[in-house]
């Protein structure tokens, strides 16, 4: 419940972005001038082109995504405690604007 109190910070204050638009521009941009190291695929796409993966990436975005402020390296070392109450989160280097991911229970 503590990546709560990021997801609620309005993004508008945050200034570090990872919008999907920019992070695909991005993709593109490394794909279009040789930059992917395709022998470097995981089992699933091995043998498959650069190309062919950005593309099944963009064949399965969402039309429609929640954008929310989000800690980029949560785990438990970098959350701080004291006892059993949460006091703040540490390593935020990767903290910035992100489409949300929901989790169902």
């Amino acid at each position: 419940m503590v990546l709560r109190i990021l997801h609620e910070v309005p993004i508008a204050v945050c200034p570090f972005e990872h919008r999907p638009e920019e992070r695909i521009a991005a993709a593109k941009n490394r794909v279009n001038v040789g930059l992917v190291d395709e022998a470097d695929f995981d089992n699933e796409r091995q043998g498959k082109t650069a190309t062919d993966v950005l593309a099944d990436l963009l064949s399965t975005l969402p039309e429609t995504y929640d954008l929310v402020v989000i800690h980029g390296d949560a785990c438990l070392p970098n959350f701080m405690a004291n006892g059993s109450n949460f006091t703040g989160f540490i390593d935020c280097g990767r903290l910035s604007v992100r489409t949300a991911i929901k989790i169902l229970h």
